[in-house]
């Protein structure tokens, strides 16, 4: 969970929703923020690496990370054929976690 801070006090976004919602932001907001967000999006070499940045960027100033209260959370990572895997850690380090393995077996997958 990221919890806003002075100028954003009072919002608070889910980690799973934190990629939407920063992309969301960036798109309609100032000059500056849309010039950031195709920076990023141009120095990034796949869609995970800029979602990283984007998050990395855009929560770095008026928000705290305050995931399961400073802890990490446990994911389930589910791959094309079916198959499940625990994981430990935040939201982020499941998504590597699971396309590291994906790329591995050539399929897709999922983290929730």
């Amino acid at each position: 969970m990221f919890v806003g801070v002075g100028p954003e006090a009072g919002k608070r976004v889910r980690e799973t929703d934190a990629f939407s919602y920063a992309c969301e932001r960036c798109l309609t907001g100032s000059r500056e923020e849309r010039q950031a967000f195709l920076g990023l999006a141009a120095e990034s070499s796949d869609m995970l690496d800029f979602a990283v940045a984007l998050m990395e960027w855009f929560y770095s100033g008026n928000w705290i990370n305050d995931t399961a209260g400073g802890e990490k959370t446990g994911y389930i990572i589910r791959f094309e054929d079916n198959s499940l895997r625990s994981f430990f850690g935040t939201y982020l380090e499941a998504l590597k976690s699971g396309r590291e393995e994906a790329e591995e077996k050539d399929m897709w997958y999922i983290v929730s």
